[in-house]
This record gives C-alpha cells, sequence and structure tokens, in this order.
C-alpha cells in the first residue's frame, strides 16, 4: 500500500496477547504508519468488566480505557502521544494466571512523528465522517476547481441535514408521539432530556428509509437502544426479537408500554425507521 502510494498517512490500534510482535522488527519507520499495540510482543493481555449473568469478560483493560478516552477527550487537541501515555499508564496492569504474574504495558511502534498530530485527522464521529472527509478536500487541495466542487458537495450535505431534521421532527410530530411518556415509565429514577437527529438510510432498489433517533442528554454513554418499528420486510422478525428480549411490553390498547421486571432502569436512546430493510 506504501509502494503504491494508497495512504498519506496510517495509524494501527492492535489489541491481543503479544500483539507487539505484528510489528516488533517488522514495521519501518520510515513508511508514514504508526501503530499502538496493547501489550509488547511477549506480554499477555489482560480482560475486566466480567459479566456474571452471562459468565463472560465483555472488555479487556486496552479496550475499556481506549474508549474511556473517546468518550472523555477533545480529539482536536489531544495528540496520538498523548493518547498513548494515557492508556500506556492506566492499562498498566497485572494479571494472575499459573500462579504467576504477568505486566502488560501499551507499546508504539513506527513513525513516532505521527503522534504529534491530533487524534481528529484519524479518528471522528462515524455520523460526521461524509463532513469532516470533505472539510479535510477542502482544506488539502490546491486545484481551485476541486476546492469548488468539495465546497458544493459539503453545502448540499448540510443543506440536506438540515432539511431532513425539519422534515422528520414534522413528520413525527404527526404519529402522536409522547416523550414525557417513555420518561415516566416504572423503573426510570430521574427525568431523562433528549436531543434529536435524523437522517436516512441507503436501501435496496434505490429507495431511502428514513430514521429518527432521539439521544439522552442525560447519560448517553450507557444507552441502551429501543426500535420503533412501522413496517417493512424485517418487522416481524426484529418486532419478535424485541418483544423476546427488549425491556418493555406492549399492552393490550397497543399505544402504551409496561417495564418488564429486568427492564433497564433508564432509557437514554431510540431508534425510529420506517419500513427497514430486511437483513436476511
Amino acid at each position: 500500500m506504501h509502494t503504491n502510494n494508497r495512504f498519506g498517512k496510517l495509524v494501527f490500534y492492535l489489541e491481543a496477547c503479544e500483539s507487539g510482535s505484528m510489528f516488533e522488527k517488522l514495521l519501518p519507520d520510515n513508511i508514514n504508519v504508526y501503530a499502538m499495540t496493547s501489550t509488547n510482543s511477549t506480554e499477555l493481555g489482560w480482560n475486566c468488566c466480567r459479566d456474571t449473568v452471562r459468565g463472560a469478560w465483555v472488555s479487556s483493560y486496552f479496550g475499556y480505557y481506549w474508549y474511556k478516552n473517546w468518550q472523555s477527550s477533545d480529539f482536536l487537541t489531544e495528540t496520538l502521544q498523548d493518547q498513548f501515555e494515557y492508556l500506556h499508564n492506566t492499562t498498566n496492569q497485572t494479571g494472575v494466571m499459573e500462579r504467576d504474574q504477568h505486566p502488560q504495558h501499551a507499546h508504539q511502534w513506527g513513525d513516532l512523528s505521527i503522534t504529534k498530530l491530533p487524534v481528529s485527522q484519524f479518528q471522528v464521529n462515524t455520523r460526521d465522517l461524509p463532513v469532516r472527509m470533505l472539510e479535510m478536500n477542502i482544506e488539502e487541495t490546491d486545484d481551485i476547481n476541486e476546492k469548488l466542487r468539495y465546497e458544493h458537495e459539503l453545502k448540499q450535505l448540510l443543506n440536506g441535514r438540515k432539511y431532513m431534521d425539519k422534515h422528520m421532527a414534522q413528520y413525527v410530530s404527526t404519529l402522536g408521539a409522547n416523550l414525557d411518556e417513555i420518561t415516566s415509565l416504572p423503573g426510570l429514577s430521574k427525568p431523562i432530556k433528549f436531543k434529536q437527529y435524523s437522517g436516512y438510510l441507503n436501501a435496496s432498489k434505490g429507495r431511502h428509509h428514513f430514521y429518527w433517533f432521539v439521544e439522552s442528554e442525560t447519560d448517553p454513554a450507557s444507552a441502551p437502544v429501543v426500535l420503533w418499528l412501522t413496517g417493512g420486510p424485517a418487522c416481524s422478525s426484529l418486532f419478535a426479537m424485541m418483544t423476546e428480549n427488549g425491556p418493555f411490553s406492549a399492552n393490550e390498547d397497543g399505544v402504551t408500554l409496561s417495564s418488564r421486571e429486568h427492564a433497564w432502569n433508564t432509557v437514554a436512546n431510540m431508534v425510529f425507521m420506517e419500513s427497514p430493510v430486511s437483513t436476511g
């Protein structure tokens, strides 16, 4: 890829036991590639966050702190070096296996000059990815015609999102949905404040299927997701899945909901989709 000029700068994150062995003495420091691994070439990696119900570890120290850093940091100012130092310090754990102690340390490989750059150049919110790519294209091109084309595409994208926000807000208002009813369900310990997003899903045969996303402003990090379905080829199977495993059950009136005994104690996110596409 480097020989064929397929990238400008490339960043790897690798988490596994002995993950450093994938880069040690193998990754040159002059091909614009930087890698961070959860361990060196001989160390074991360690799990955390055990789910006692399922009897499984659902994360690892490196993954847990990487995600925690992602949630709490400003990637416009935090550099890759700042990120590494945070992970190196927080994942310096010692596990016990077969009566022996095994340390774990995050490591860096390759072109370390890349670590001076902000994380935002390599890692962005997926919702903002199309916007960010166009912004970077505008910033990097020296061709005036290309710059004008990218600026036009960005303007169209942002205007389209504004239109969809307005369209879906009007559409949702006709459904009679009342978020206050959701926040007053049994089991909720405090009021939930919401903010809304909307857009569309790419569907088969060129059709666009709209979604409405309501995210909690109170605690989005611990968000369960509720799907509201209005038909489509996948509706019956998804509804059956939610009926069996979801936190709510529909009352006989077909409109109101009741929480189950095992329901989550907060409602943070909801997704509304019209005619969802079959998952096959």
